[in-house]
């Protein structure tokens, strides 16, 4: 049987299972409020699909043999370590002897850490670290058990507090990758009906993956070993804790500070927290949803008496000199880029007191009119993938360029940077739509781009006794008349459902390639 406790604090969740062993060794649910814990005020519950469920859940039981195997007393891999004197804890060590040398430094941290005396539990670490070979790998555990003088409520309590969290930070600090953390807590209530005892065994993962959360694991195994001939009437042939043949030395009857192999375990726990590292969308946290209106149609569903008026895009002039390493704001009166936004193609001239193109004079410019005595000018539209007008990119000079050669590389150049600009500004745009659609489930539209009414492909010579040609690029580009904001209608509609089906595309996507990340790394971590 699933218990779930939820409570507010920080991010994660813990979820615990319990069950039963019967005398045929099958497990069974297991349901009875003394071994219930007393749930802490770190956990904030979360919602996990069925597919992670059932999967940590296979994961943590699968840990339970090696629990039980590694808790036993007359285990021959684990080697008694003579700790510091007068400590209480008691350690063990296991691995080969390549392992104890590579690990001799993390052997001795760990025996300083596990020497306090004032911790009424102690959970002690295992650490996997590589031989000097690069295709075998050597495993170093230590394992430390005290006994708890409490009720078995109390220590129970000690697990889900705030000792706990400060465990799962101190391992997922000392340990990158992932860690087979191996510990026993042994509680012993001193009656001479029962004993109790008390197993902890932590695995901890830690997950490269920016979108896979990092988790961690814990079971305990609660052993309640009962009187010898309550046992004897449950397991045949039961000879009592440490029955030794020939030797009954109460000395040798007496727990050395970890379970027996031979006491009946009465149930395990699974306990499991997630840490989330992304923040809750505002639907779970604040009870928000965000409303999807076309644009222009707010005004018709919520009537008011003001008037709505268009209001015209401003554009930002900036200037920079040879050699300064700012951008300068100018004002808007000094029409640097007027020209190129107001014929919305390339525009290239030596001279700008001789030049006049479709009406438009250059020589009324207070570029040129003005202390600049500008005479060269070149200018081009930024223009995207999609015909969006960005802005203009114009160079200008007081001295005349005579060289055709010199005219051509200008241009070549201009052409490039725009380019460039125009790339660098796309990329940015596509990183901020993907990131605004991974942080919220809604789509945020954008109003549809107005559709180009006219094509500039006509070279323009120049007029009233400019003897120069002015250099043009083909180009599609949007009609000016169609700017400024418009209640869409008909026609929006289709190309919102466009919109939608691409979208809801990329997010199945986007859903495939994480869940296939996560499988990697559960099969990894398996």
């Amino acid at each position: 049987m699933r218990d779930d406790y939820i409570d507010d604090g920080d991010d994660g969740r813990v979820e615990d299972t319990e069950w039963e062993l019967d005398e045929a060794g099958t497990l069974e649910a297991l349901s009875f409020s003394s071994v219930h814990p007393v749930q802490g005020n770190y956990v904030m519950s979360f919602h996990m699909t069925e597919r992670e469920e059932s999967a940590l859940a296979q994961h943590a039981q699968a840990q339970l043999t090696s629990l039980l195997s590694e808790c036993e007393y007359n285990s021959p891999g684990w080697r008694r370590v003579r700790g510091k004197k007068g400590s209480r804890v008691k350690l063990w060590e296991k691995g080969s002897a390549s392992a104890l040398t590579q690990t001799s430094t993390e052997h001795k941290r760990l025996r300083r850490i596990a020497s306090p005396l004032d911790r009424p539990t102690w959970l002690a670490s295992s650490a996997a670290s590589s031989s000097s070979a690069p295709s075998m790998h050597a495993i170093y555990s230590v394992k430390s058990s005290i006994t708890v003088k409490a009720p078995l409520e109390s220590v129970l309590k000690t697990l889900d507090c705030s000792y706990a969290t400060s465990y799962r930070s101190f391992t997922k600090l000392m340990y990158q990758n992932l860690v087979a953390d191996t510990s026993v807590l042994f509680h012993n209530h001193q009656t001479p009906e029962m004993t109790e005892s008390l197993a902890v065994r932590w695995l901890v993962t830690r997950c490269q993956n920016p979108l896979v959360s990092d988790c961690d694991f814990c079971l305990v195994d609660y052993t309640k070993v009962h009187s010898i001939d309550e046992l004897s009437a449950v397991v045949g042939g039961y000879q009592g804790n440490n029955h030794n043949e020939g030797n009954n030395d109460a000395s040798t009857r007496a727990h050395d500070g970890l379970r027996d192999c031979e006491a009946l375990p009465v149930a395990y726990k699974i306990l499991r927290s997630i840490d989330t590292k992304f923040c809750p969308e505002l639907s779970s946290s604040h009870h928000l949803v965000r409303g999807a209106v076309p644009l222009g149609e707010g005004a018709s569903l919520s009537p008011s008496t003001k008037t709505v008026a268009s209001v015209p895009p401003t554009m930002t002039h900036y200037l920079k000199v040879m050699g300064g390493k700012k951008l300068m704001k100018v004002a808007s009166n000094m029409k640097c880029c007027e020209p190129v936004l107001h014929l919305l193609r390339p525009v290239v001239t030596r001279n700008t007191l001789t030049c006049r193109i479709e009406g438009y004079a250059f020589a009324d410019l207070p570029l040129v009119k003005g202390p600049q005595q500008v005479r060269f000018y070149a200018g081009i539209p930024l223009v995207d993938s999609k015909e969006r007008l960005l802005g203009a990119l114009v160079v200008c000079d007081s001295k005349f360029v005579e060289e055709e050669e010199e005219l051509m590389e200008c241009t070549e150049l201009l052409e490039s940077v725009a380019r460039a600009i125009v790339n660098r500004i796309e990329e940015r745009h596509e990183k901020n739509i993907l990131k605004s659609f991974m942080d919220t489930p809604l789509v945020r539209q954008s109003e549809p781009v107005a559709s180009s009414s006219r094509r500039h492909n006509v070279p323009v010579e120049g007029e009233e006794g400019d003897e120069e040609t002015v250099r043009t690029v083909p180009l599609s580009l949007p009609d000016t008349s169609r700017m400024a904001l418009h209640s869409p209608k008909a026609h929006s509609v289709e190309y919102y459902k466009r919109q939608m089906l691409r979208l809801v595309e990329q997010a199945n996507e986007t859903q495939d390639q994480v869940m296939q990340t996560i499988t990697h790394i559960q099969e990894v971590s398996y």
